[in-house]
């Protein structure tokens, strides 16, 4: 009996198994019979062709094999063959000629059926079986059946490598796209905006759980995956037929199994651009857009005609209304910011459950939840609530919870209730004065060029509003909100700034600004980091983990001649050091000097060289072969690229002169014309004036973008330098700078701008000479000359930095001898910081030298000349002897003396300086290290007195001449800026001790 079930259930397991395969093999081969007749059935010329893709009722609801829901709707597919392939082909970047010529060794240019199918399925594309029979029956020869023409097959394909066809456009053809409506539109976008707030209110990264599938990198997962990471996340829409939209929206590679989620991913960020024809205006990005400032009635009358920009003390004032709806409108935002329940708190007055309590009640659960209103305000609701001489609290609680429920939503549970967001608490964040709709469209219009300039010059505006914030309460003056915006250099006129004001101030007055909303409007993260980011970096952002592209780059160079392509692959290879015969030896077995056309090119890849088709061309012709067929002549090409680094035949001709070979281009640069010349000129010369007017060194700004110093900046770096300096200039103006000062590379030389419009650019005068700016003279600088002053110079450096220069000589000495070579005392003096010139050096070394040998030094009787500021010599033996101490000259003590005019000049000077630098509080020490790299305590005088044009520090030329002459540093053209604060100390009283 046992035996006899385990037959039946397993007889019954089989025959369901069976029926179950039958079913799905049914509705498969279905499936690819009707896909099979809407291919064939083609009429038309068009290239796209309508699919329908239904699922009956009676039908199940699964692609046979896979498992998946089929979407309902309308798909575009690409059904030319050859479109699609040219797309594959050019993503590739592969020449489908290659494959054929291993089955056509004469190179006849075609090729057998059998040999036709293997190198279509070499190429890895996709095709059906009829697919391939249209391909074969379109290049059949008449007259042999069995041949295929595929030279011009591959000449159709190759199409698409020509420099009249834009790659975007092709790859971007082939994709399958989706028909909707207009209110299929309108359901997208408000489930992907759904989507959207989910994921901002559960902190969901989205695109690392679709990117745990994707193990290729190809931006597509399976229907089945897209629909698992939906359910996983609980995104997954509540009706199929939105994830039927949803599905069809992504399914661009003409099937039914591939969704591209990077797109989803994209189009959640901002799901108000996803159909442009549903809304062709502009639009803002989600941070930008106003906000919802609905009908307030806080105020009693209008502030439409309130001037933000004048003194409040001069304005009518405007009263509160005390308007019960607004007030509840209040409440309900607070209620909903708090997350409270604010029944619970009326019925520990209410034991009996009646929905009344006296109006002092009322007003004690309204300060126990801190809701902060007037008396005509609690007067005003319980006006509105009175029962019977009490407050209906049961009607207020019902009023003040509808802004997040509804009452009765138990009895209901398909009931829908609107989510909370951020603009639901507005009413008790925000006091907007009125605006007008004409206003709030001239606002957008603002906040968008507002945007443009933040972006172009790259403001991080948040910080410069915050150091004027000290409670941190978001909010700052319109005084302090205007400085800022003076500061950053964005300058408006005044109606633009009333309007911007108006728009920012929610306080319910005209003195404060709300500074964090104008920043995420103006300033928005969004633009960066949106909600279908991966692990806080975003693609478009950050190449480092950008995706593999579909779209290729295609070189479409044109050169003047065959000498421009040879200077731009010698500069190549002199930059990459690459010796390109090497990539080409292997193709010439028999070392005869030629090869083919296309193993040239095959080289030329190998060696990361990329050329056009034009320089290709010109390559060939001119190192054409003289032999049959198209052969290059790839020695002699090489010894022309390899010139950038030797010569051939350099061994036999010692004698050769070695010239810079040509790696300059020019690629069909023209000359500047008269009139490009003559704007330049005028730009020169207004730069000369600003210069001379503002007394900057403009160098020092260019070399923050110019890391190499190769004293190059591109243009839009050279624009935005000048910009940021105050110094601006239009479009055309900079396409004749960039003319004019321009290299091939299209990079602006900012030296030789710079130096044809410094004003105090002086002549040099040998090779260590340097003219002074302001004194006619010529200084050169050779050291001490005197030996008695540089024995003083180096003992005073010695004891200043406390070192023993005897034993670093010793280092040098191993058999303590007392000699060293000259070589090596320069060398110990050098490594412990001693700098002196060619001339001082030779000079201790004349003093010092060992009898009869020149070229040592006594380091012994060196060190005892300079020890002597420390002790003196045989002290143990006379400790009564008393030592002489040394006193090094201080950085400190003036230089030049002056007359008792100048002094008086000076003193007053100063005295008004010290007052200044007192009641302002300013440290100008800083300033001057800011421009002292070297740390030496000097500055250049033009420097100097730029930063007193900065700090506002007002002094005449009579008075700069005096604090010149009296602070002048060594050489002709510094100022001792140490000691002239060590002075100014002693006027503004910051000299003594705290």
């Amino acid at each position: 009996m046992v035996q006899a079930g385990l037959r039946l259930i397993i007889r019954f397991i089989i025959k369901w198994l069976i029926q179950v395969k039958q079913n799905k093999q049914f509705l498969f081969r279905s499936l690819r019979k009707q896909i099979k007749m809407i291919t064939a059935g083609n009429e038309t010329n068009s290239p796209f062709k309508t699919v329908n893709f239904r699922v009956t009722q009676g039908q199940s609801s699964y692609l046979g094999g896979f498992g998946i829901t089929k979407p309902t709707g309308i798909l575009n597919v690409e059904l030319d063959v050859e479109k699609r392939m040219q797309s594959e082909v050019l993503k590739r970047q592969v020449r489908i000629k290659e494959f054929f010529h291993d089955f056509d060794r004469l190179r006849k240019g075609f090729v057998g059926e059998a040999g036709f199918r293997t190198c279509l399925g070499t190429l890895n594309i996709r095709l059906t079986e009829e697919e391939i029979k249209q391909l074969i029956a379109k290049y059949k020869i008449q007259d042999k059946e069995d041949l295929i023409n595929y030279s011009q097959f591959c000449e159709n394909i190759d199409r698409v490598f020509g420099e009249g066809v834009s790659p975007t456009e092709v790859i971007g053809g082939s994709k399958s796209t989706a028909n909707f409506t207009n209110e299929e539109m309108e359901v997208m976008v408000a489930t992907l905006t759904e989507m959207r707030r989910q994921i901002v209110s559960n902190r969901v990264l989205l695109k690392p759980s679709f990117q745990d599938f994707d193990r290729t990198k190809s931006c597509h997962v399976t229907a089945q995956q897209f629909e698992r990471v939906l359910k996983n996340l609980s995104l997954h829409p509540a009706k199929e037929q939105v994830y039927d939209l949803i599905i069809r929206k992504y399914l661009d590679k003409g099937n039914q199994r591939e969704v591209n989620y990077f797109a989803f991913c994209a189009d959640v960020d901002r799901p108000e651009d996803m159909f442009p024809s549903l809304d062709g205006g502009k639009r803002l990005s989600p941070a930008a857009q106003p906000a919802n400032k609905t009908a307030s009635y806080f105020f009693a009358g209008t502030t439409k005609d309130i001037n933000v920009l004048e003194n409040r003390f001069l304005q009518a004032a405007v009263n509160i209304a005390n308007d019960p709806s607004d007030v509840e409108q209040r409440l309900q935002a607070m209620v909903v910011m708090k997350r409270v329940r604010i029944e619970e708190f009326f019925k520990d007055f209410d034991k009996l459950r009646k929905g009344k309590v006296t109006v002092t009640q009322f007003k004690t659960v309204l300060s126990m939840l801190n809701f902060n209103l007037t008396d005509d305000e609690f007067q005003a609701l319980a006006d509105k609530y009175n029962a019977d001489g009490h407050f209906n609290y049961a009607q207020f609680t019902h009023v003040i919870n509808s802004a997040f429920t509804q009452k009765g939503i138990d009895k209901d549970p398909n009931a829908t209730v609107k989510p909370v967001t951020k603009e639901d608490t507005y009413a008790a964040r925000r006091k907007y004065l009125e605006t007008t709709q004409e206003e709030e469209q001239q606002i957008l219009s603002y906040i968008a060029q507002y945007q443009t300039a933040v972006i172009n010059r790259r403001i991080h505006l948040k910080p410069q509003f915050q150091d004027f914030d000290i409670t941190k309460c978001g909010h700052v003056t319109k005084s302090q909100f205007l400085r800022v915006l003076a500061q950053l250099g964005i300058y408006a006129p005044e109606s633009i700034l009333a309007l911007i004001l108006k728009r920012y101030m929610d306080k319910g007055n005209a003195d404060e600004v709300n500074y964090v909303d104008f920043c995420n409007e103006v300033d928005t993260h969004e633009g960066i980091f949106g909600v279908g980011r991966s692990h806080n970096q975003s693609f478009d952002y950050y190449p480092r983990t950008q995706p593999r592209k579909v779209e290729t780059d295609i070189v479409k160079l044109r050169p003047d001649d065959v000498d421009d392509v040879l200077a731009r692959i010698r500069l190549f290879c002199k930059q990459q050091r690459t010796r390109v015969s090497e990539f080409f030896r292997d193709f010439d077995k028999l070392r005869s000097g030629f090869i083919t056309e296309s193993q040239f090119r095959i080289g030329l890849n190998m060696a990361k060289i990329v050329l056009s088709s034009s320089e290709f061309e010109q390559l060939v012709q001119h190192f054409k072969a003289p032999k049959e067929g198209r052969h290059v002549r790839w020695r002699d090409f090489s010894d022309s690229v390899d010139e950038v680094f030797t010569k051939k035949g350099l061994e036999k001709a010692v004698d050769l002169v070695l010239d810079d070979v040509r790696t300059q281009t020019f690629y069909g640069r023209s000359d500047a014309t008269s009139q490009e010349r003559q704007t330049a000129a005028s730009v020169v010369n207004a730069f000369r004036e600003w210069l001379q007017r503002n007394r900057l060194d403009p160098k020092s700004f260019f070399q923050d973008w110019d890391r190499h110093k190769h004293f190059k900046v591109s243009p839009k770096q050279f624009r935005q330098t000048l910009a940021n300096l105050g110094f601006t200039m239009n479009d055309e103006e900079l396409r004749s700078i960039v003319q004019i000062y321009g290299t091939d590379t299209n990079e602006v030389k900012y030296m030789e701008f710079i130096n044809d419009g410094n004003p105090f650019r002086a002549q040099s005068a040998g090779d260590e000479a340097r003219k002074t700016q302001y004194i006619g003279k010529v200084n050169v600088f050779e050291g001490e000359t005197e030996f008695e002053k540089l024995i003083f110079k180096l003992k005073a450096q010695v004891k200043k930095d406390r070192i023993r220069l005897g034993e670093f000589f010793q280092d040098h000495d191993l058999l303590r001898k007392g000699t060293i070579t000259s070589q090596k005392f320069r060398g110990v003096l050098y490594a412990q910081k001693i700098y002196l010139t060619n001339e001082e050096f030779e000079q201790l070394e004349k003093y010092f030298a060992v009898p009869g040998d020149s070229t040592k030094v006594n380091y012994v009787r060196f060190n005892e000349t300079i020890e002597q500021i420390f002790t003196i010599k045989d002290l143990d033996k006379n400790p009564l002897k008393k030592t002489l101490e040394f006193n090094a000259p201080s950085i400190l003590d003036p230089k030049n003396q002056l007359n008792p005019a100048e002094e008086e000049v000076l003193d007053g000077c100063l005295q008004r300086l010290g007052w200044f630098v007192r009641n302002k509080r300013l440290l100008i020490k800083p300033f001057f290290q800011d421009k002292d790299k070297s740390k030496s305590g000097f500055v250049a005088n033009t420097r100097f007195r730029s930063i007193f044009d900065t700090m506002k520090l007002q002094i005449s030329d009579e008075e700069y001449q005096v604090i010149f002459k009296r602070f002048q540093a060594k050489a002709d053209n510094e100022v001792n800026y140490v000691e002239f604060d060590h002075v100014l100390r002693h006027y503004s009283g910051d000299h003594q001790p705290v």
